[in-house]
């Protein structure tokens, strides 16, 4: 893989470059997984990637065990996704026998 920053080449297996230290891939900010630098989707998640190369792997991934610090608009997701759980399961706690004995009667 060639280094955006230095033109060096190195292994597709490293994540920074051997020769300068600069970000070879765009670091997932949901999963932590690094992906090319021309992915616009994490593979791993799904997550956008950013289209800025200024965003790009200004920190190492967060290793195996640490806590995950968490960014404003994750925490926005992650908070519509449990809200969107709880109404899922509201509504199906809302469903009677006898509701579903009419539908098939």
């Amino acid at each position: 893989m060639e280094c955006p920053n230095c033109k060096a080449d190195n292994s597709e297996a490293k994540r920074f470059c051997t020769t300068c230290g600069s970000p070879l891939g765009t670091l997932c900010r949901r999963c932590g997984k690094i992906g090319k630098l021309e992915d616009k989707y994490c593979g791993e998640c799904g997550m956008t990637l950013s289209a800025s190369p200024n965003e790009h792997l200004f920190k190492r991934a967060p290793q195996t065990g640490a806590t995950k610090q968490y960014m404003p608009d994750e925490i926005e997701e992650l908070l519509q996704m449990r809200k969107q759980v709880v109404d899922e399961q509201s509504a199906s706690e809302r469903v009677t026998q006898n509701d579903i004995d009419s539908i098939f009667n």
